[in-house]
C-alpha cells in the first residue's frame, strides 16, 4: 500500500503559468518528514511549460494528481476543482509559488490526533519582493495558542484573526474535509477575498478550532501568480462587503457588542484608506476632484455610521486619517491615500507597519514588566516627585521604571536604583540632536524588554525623540505635565505628531491636557499624588530645621521650584523684597537649581537681600522645610498641576500662588491666587497676613480629592494597564 493510501491531509494548489516556482513549491511536500499527504495541482489553463512539468511530477509520485482546466477560472474555482478530489480527514491549501517548513505535515497529524478540531490556524512568513528599487523585506505573523472546543469559542477569535490578516488567508488554515463536503462550502468568484469569505462561511458551521503558535507557511509577494490581483476597480464595493460580512457575521452569531463594532471600525477605516489609495492609481482614471466626491460620498453611508464612527485606531495613519474624515477635510485624507500608496508601491514593509491593526506579539521573558520613562532632570521638581510616586505606588513584581535622561544625572537617583530601576544617560536633544536620536535608538536596540516608553513632558517637542521608539515598534504613552509653554512656535508644530505617536494620552489636569493635546477626550487625568503622612506638619522638625539654620522666630517664607523662566524665581526675590518692608524679621529660603540660578543671585544682591535670602540647592528634606517655613510662594507663569503647591497644603503651609496654575491645584482653602500683573506689595501682604496661622491637618480633604498615594483613581489604573501593555476602555 502506498502512503498516498493512508493521507491524512490533502494540499489543493491552483496554479496558472508558474512554471518557473512550481517544482520548487512541490518540493517543499516531497521533503517532508511525513508522506501522509496527497497534493491535488490544478492547472488553470496555463500558457507556459508548467503543465508539462506537473505531469512529470506526477508521473514519480502517486500522491500527487494533476486537474486541468481548458479555460482560465481564477484561483477560486480552481481551488474548488481540487476539492472536489480529496477525500482525507483534512484538506489544506498551498500556493505554486510558495512553501511550507519540512515538519508541517508531521506536526499538523501530531496535534490534530489529540485535538481533532474542525479548523486548524497557524501562522505565516511573509515575503515581500518585486518592490520598486530593489526593496524586500517581510513580517511574521503568528496566532496565540488556543484551543476552542465550542462554535461561539471560535468565532470569538474571528476579529483577532482578522486584525492580524491571518483570516483572509486560506493557506493559514487546514480543514476538516467533511466539514467542507456535509455543509458544501465553495469559494466565491471574487477577484479578491475569496479566502476571507470562504473562512467566514466555515467558521458559521465549525464548532472546534485550533490555533497553533507556529508559522510554518513562507509565502510570497509581490510575484505574478493565480492569485496575483494586479489593479481591480471593484476594490472598495469587494472591501465595503467584506467589512458588512463581519457586521453581518457577528451580529447572527450574538457577538456584536460595542468593543467589536469599535475593532470592526479600525479594520473598515483600513480598507477605506486603502481604497481612497486606489483611487489615486492613474489607473483609475479618476481626477483629483472626483476622489474626494467619491469619498465624501462614501463616508455617507450606515457602514460608516455604524462602526466607522465608534473605531478607536491605535495606528498613528489611521488615526490621521479618522481626524481627516471627522473635520471633513477630504482632500488632506485623500492626499493621504496618494502617500499610502506610493509607500505601498516602494516598500511594502513600512506601509503595513504604519497601517497595522494589531499590536505586535511579545516573547519576553517572564518577571516584572520594565517601562522605560523619559522626562526626569536632575531637579527634584514636579515631574520627578510624580515618578517617584507613582514607583511607590505600582507592584514592583509587576512594574519596574528604567530611566533615561540628558542630563547629567537625575533627581531622586539612589533611591531608583535601590528600588531596581537602571539609568541611562545620551546627549542632550537640545545641543546634540543627531547624537540624542542615535543613542536612544541603539539604547532601544539593545533593550527589547522595554515594549513600553512612558513620556512625562512640558511640551510636545518631546515628539522628536518619541518617534524613535515608535518606528522601532515601542508602545508610546505620553503624560502631560504642563499647562503652557515659552517654546510655542515649537510646541505647535510637533503636537499633531505627538498625538499621532501615543497610544495612551495622560495628564495631571484638563488644563495639561489641552495644552498638550489639543482636547481633553480620551486623556486620563491623573492628580499628582504624593504621600500625604510624609508631608504632614512636625513641630519637631520645624524646631530642628530652624535652629540648623539660625532662623528663630523669622518669618520664613519658602520657595521650591526649579530656576526657570516658567517658574517665574525672579519674581519670588522681587515680591520677598516687598514681603521685608512689611515685615523685617522675614527670611527667604529657595530649594532648587536651574539656569536661572546665577541671574536670581544677582538679583538679590541687586536688592541687598544677601543676608536674609538662602539658596540651599538641591534638598531631599524639603517635607521638614515645609514644617519650618510659615508661607510659601509660587508666581509660575505657567503650570500643569504643580505637586509642591499639594505638598504645600499636605503640611498645612499657606499658599500664595499665580492665577496661571490651574484652579483644581486648589484642595483646600490654604491656597490664595492673585494676578502676575498686581504689584509686589498685593502679593507680599497676601503672605504677610498668613503670620502666626496655626497649621491645619488636610490628611481627609486631599485623599478625598484623589491626591493620595494610597487611594488609586480609575485613570491610574488605566495608566498601570498602560504600561502592563493591556488594553483600556476610555
Amino acid at each position: 500500500m502506498t502512503e498516498a493510501a493512508t493521507a491524512f491531509v490533502t494540499f489543493v494548489m491552483p496554479a496558472h503559468n508558474a512554471a518557473a516556482t512550481i517544482e520548487r513549491a512541490v518540493r517543499c511536500l516531497t521533503d517532508q518528514t511525513s508522506g501522509a499527504w496527497r497534493l491535488v495541482i490544478v492547472d488553470d489553463a496555463s500558457t507556459d511549460d508548467m503543465l508539462s512539468i506537473c505531469l512529470g511530477l506526477a508521473n514519480s509520485d502517486d500522491r500527487i494528481e494533476v486537474v486541468t482546466h481548458s479555460t482560465n477560472l481564477g484561483a477560486g474555482s480552481a481551488r474548488n476543482s481540487g476539492l472536489a478530489r480529496v477525500a482525507t480527514p483534512y484538506l489544506g491549501f498551498i500556493d505554486a509559488d510558495d512553501a511550507v517548513d519540512a515538519d508541517f505535515v508531521e506536526r499538523l497529524s501530531r496535534e490534530t490526533a489529540s485535538r481533532p478540531a474542525d479548523v486548524v490556524v497557524f501562522g505565516i512568513d511573509e515575503k515581500y519582493t518585486g518592490v520598486a528599487a530593489g526593496i524586500a523585506g517581510g513580517r511574521r505573523i503568528v496566532p496565540s495558542p488556543m484551543w476552542a472546543d465550542s462554535a461561539t469559542a471560535a468565532r470569538h477569535e474571528v476579529i483577532t484573526l482578522e486584525e492580524q490578516t491571518l483570516f483572509g488567508y486560506q493557506c493559514t488554515h487546514v480543514y476538516k474535509t467533511s466539514l467542507i463536503h456535509d455543509f458544501g462550502i465553495l469559494f466565491d468568484s471574487s477577484r479578491i477575498y475569496e479566502d476571507f469569505f470562504f473562512n467566514l462561511a466555515v467558521m458559521e458551521h465549525a464548532r472546534s478550532m485550533l490555533q497553533l503558535e507556529w508559522a510554518p507557511y513562507h509565502y510570497t509577494k509581490g510575484r505574478p501568480s493565480i492569485t496575483g490581483t494586479g489593479f481591480i476597480p471593484d476594490y472598495s464595493p469587494l472591501s465595503m462587503r467584506r467589512i458588512q460580512s463581519l457586521v453581518d457575521a457577528h451580529r447572527s452569531w450574538g457577538l456584536l457588542d460595542q468593543n467589536t463594532l469599535s475593532r470592526i471600525g479600525v479594520l473598515y477605516l483600513r480598507y477605506l484608506l486603502s481604497s481612497v489609495a486606489r483611487h489615486t492609481d492613474p489607473r483609475s482614471h479618476m481626477a483629483l476632484n472626483a476622489q474626494v466626491r467619491w469619498l465624501a460620498s462614501a463616508v455617507d453611508s450606515p457602514l460608516d455610521r455604524e462602526v466607522g464612527a465608534v473605531a478607536r485606531p491605535t495606528s498613528p495613519v489611521l488615526r490621521l486619517f479618522k481626524a481627516a474624515i471627522q473635520r471633513r477635510a477630504f482632500l488632506a485624507a485623500v492626499t493621504m491615500g496618494r502617500t499610502a500608496r506610493i509607500m505601498k508601491d516602494r516598500g511594502r514593509p513600512l506601509y503595513e507597519r504604519l497601517t497595522r491593526t494589531e499590536k505586535p506579539r511579545d516573547n519576553m521573558a517572564p518577571g516584572p514588566v520594565r517601562v522605560l520613562v523619559y522626562g526626569m532632570t536632575d531637579n527634584p521638581g514636579g515631574i520627578e516627585s510624580y515618578l517617584m510616586a507613582q514607583r511607590q505606588r505600582i507592584d514592583p513584581s509587576q512594574l519596574v521604571f528604567d530611566f533615561v535622561t540628558d542630563f547629567q544625572r537625575i533627581a531622586h537617583a539612589a533611591d531608583a536604583r535601590t528600588a531596581g530601576s537602571r539609568i541611562y544617560t545620551i546627549p542632550p536633544k537640545g545641543r546634540h540632536p543627531v547624537g540624542h536620536v542615535r543613542a536612544l535608538r541603539q539604547l532601544l536596540h539593545q533593550h527589547p524588554e522595554w515594549r513600553t516608553v512612558y513620556f512625562n513632558i512640558l511640551d510636545a517637542g518631546a515628539a522628536v525623540s518619541a518617534v524613535i521608539p515608535w518606528m522601532m515598534r515601542r508602545r508610546i504613552v505620553v503624560h502631560s505635565h504642563n499647562s503652557s509653554t515659552e517654546k510655542q512656535l515649537l510646541h505647535r508644530t510637533f503636537r499633531p505628531l505627538l498625538n499621532a505617536l501615543a497610544s495612551e494620552r495622560f495628564a495631571c489636569s484638563e488644563s495639561a491636557a489641552r495644552h498638550m493635546y489639543g482636547t481633553t477626550e480620551g486623556t486620563g487625568i491623573i492628580p499628582n499624588a504624593i504621600e500625604v503622612e510624609r508631608f504632614q506638619f512636625q513641630p519637631e522638625a520645624r524646631s530642628r530645621i530652624r535652629r540648623q539654620l539660625q532662623l528663630g522666630d523669622a518669618f520664613v517664607v519658602l520657595y521650591v521650584g526649579r530656576f526657570a523662566e516658567q517658574k517665574n524665581p525672579l519674581r519670588v526675590v522681587d515680591i520677598f523684597a516687598a514681603v521685608r518692608r512689611q515685615d523685617p524679621s522675614a527670611r527667604l529660603i529657595c530649594v532648587g537649581g536651574g539656569p536661572l540660578k546665577a541671574d536670581l543671585v544677582s538679583r538679590i544682591a541687586e536688592l541687598g537681600l544677601e543676608d536674609t535670602v538662602m539658596l540651599l540647592g538641591l534638598r531631599d528634606d524639603v517635607p521638614d522645610l515645609m514644617s519650618a517655613a510659615d508661607g510659601f510662594v509660587l508666581p509660575s507663569l505657567f503650570e500643569g498641576l504643580p505637586v509642591v503647591l499639594i505638598e504645600a497644603q499636605a503640611s498645612g503651609l499657606p499658599a500664595v500662588t499665580s492665577t496661571a496654575v490651574p484652579r483644581d491645584a486648589a484642595i483646600t482653602e490654604g491656597v490664595q491666587f492673585i494676578e502676575l500683573a498686581e504689584p509686589d506689595e498685593v502679593w507680599a501682604a497676601a503672605i504677610v497676613a498668613h503670620r502666626g496661622r496655626s497649621r491645619l491637618d488636610h490628611r481627609d480633604e486631599i485623599a478625598h480629592a484623589g491626591y493620595d498615594l494610597g487611594t488609586p483613581t480609575v485613570a491610574q489604573n488605566r495608566l498601570v494597564n498602560a504600561l502592563l501593555g493591556k488594553e483600556n476602555a476610555r
